[in-house]
């Protein structure tokens, strides 16, 4: 349990330097004797999950010593997970020891990958809260006047202004104010595209949240010409066999597939497949990965034997490097019975729904939406192949659960 509020400190809208997911935002830290309160905001888009490390902490910039997390209201500790069956701007509460006398914090839930990490939490600087259209045409017209000889005053008084921005793009993103977080994330990436340069990090960061914040709006054709650019500055900075390229590559072509310009998300897909099985080889989670949608993309123009085929090497690859009760295993096994659908194959595709659905029972539960989908499938297969009392079997279970 945390400590009843005995505050010593408050802070609502701490500053700070980054954070890893745009749409998690720290809204305010309480430090009492014993405890530290961390109040997050989060926007989590429909059909998303969501879950937080045991082994979250927080850590003293300057030190490094670490506080680890005591209790979170609001997500549950991996491996279970939390739904989200629509858009939704959620609450959550961190407790850890109090960090009093700190002025500066990291929020850290993993050191090795992206997750809900926040670097240079500022305990004596809150972020301006709100930008005038007045002051962001300033802003715009410094930037466009702006020259790398001019002086270092004003080189800092822009990088500080980028700074500014991107809390305040993280907080409209948290709460779901994605136009908004546009309109201040574009201000704050021409400030970096000048200042620091377009091979700079934190040129190509900008660029990748404003992907995502139209990516929520489904603005597909923005998000296209966005990442088109992060893909063509991380060839040019670390050539293509580099996992920042081939992921950057991955995520355009899932953009191209989105608007339905399958042609273009394949050739991107087979050039990303190339390039992991060069570096990896065709054991590895991420080659499985980029083949599982390269068939989901070839299923979309109806070549379903090419689809078949690779879903199958999926499903070989994922039985093989995670075993056969794991989601991952269950959702290829899916994807495979769907393409048997979709070519006719009905009696294939119950035998692998029938997998799929059994995998996902015993690992999920049956209140999990995973299995509720399998059994639809199910529910639809049985029916196309004239099976209609399994049909009926499956739908029924589906409307108990989902009363």
């Amino acid at each position: 349990m945390c400590s009843t509020f005995c505050v010593a400190q408050t802070i609502e809208n701490p500053a700070f330097e980054r954070c890893d997911v745009p749409a998690f935002h720290i809204t305010k830290v309480k430090i009492a004797k014993d405890t530290t309160y961390v109040f997050c905001s989060y926007y989590a888009e429909a059909g998303s999950w969501a879950s937080i490390s045991k082994d979250t902490y927080l850590r003293d910039s300057k030190s490094h010593k670490a506080f680890p997390l005591l209790r979170c209201d609001g997500l549950p500790y991996s491996p279970e997970e939390r739904s989200f069956s629509k858009n939704e701007s959620c609450q959550f509460l961190f407790c850890f020891p109090s960090i009093s006398g700190i002025e500066q914090f990291d929020f850290i839930e993993s050191e090795v990958e992206k997750g809900f990490n926040i670097y240079s939490i500022n305990l004596k600087r809150s972020y301006k809260t709100s930008y005038s259209d007045t002051e962001l045409n300033r802003i715009s017209e410094m930037v466009l006047a702006y020259d790398s000889s001019d002086s270092t005053e004003e080189a800092m008084l822009l990088k500080d202004y980028a700074t500014s921005l991107n809390n305040l793009v993280s907080y409209n993103a948290s709460i779901g104010n994605q136009a908004k977080a546009i309109r201040l994330g574009t201000t704050e990436m021409e400030i970096r595209k000048k200042v620091f340069g377009k091979e700079h990090p934190s040129y190509i960061e900008s660029l990748c949240n404003l992907v995502g914040y139209y990516t929520i709006l489904g603005k597909y054709s923005e998000a296209i010409k966005l990442q088109t650019e992060v893909t063509k500055v991380l060839k040019n900075s670390n050539g293509v066999d580099n996992i920042d390229y081939i992921t950057s590559l991955s995520e355009l072509a899932l953009y191209h597939a989105y608007i339905g310009n399958y042609s273009e998300a394949i050739k991107i897909e087979k050039e990303t497949l190339e390039i992991k099985k060069k570096l990896f080889g065709t054991e590895n989670f991420d080659y499985a990965q980029s083949v599982n949608n390269l068939a989901g993309f070839y299923s979309a123009i109806g070549n379903y034997m090419e689809a078949i085929i690779l879903g199958k090497e999926a499903v070989e690859i994922k039985k093989k490097l995670l075993g056969n009760e794991h989601p991952e295993y269950a959702l290829s096994l899916r994807n495979l019975a769907l393409y048997y659908s979709h070519s006719g194959r009905l009696s294939e595709a119950i035998t692998l729904g029938t997998e799929a659905m059994k995998i996902r029972k015993r690992i999920l539960g049956t209140e999990h939406t995973d299995y509720v989908l399998s059994l639809c499938d199910l529910a639809d297969y049985n029916y196309k192949i004239g099976k209609y009392a399994e049909a009926i079997r499956f739908g029924t279970e589906v409307m108990e659960i989902r009363k």
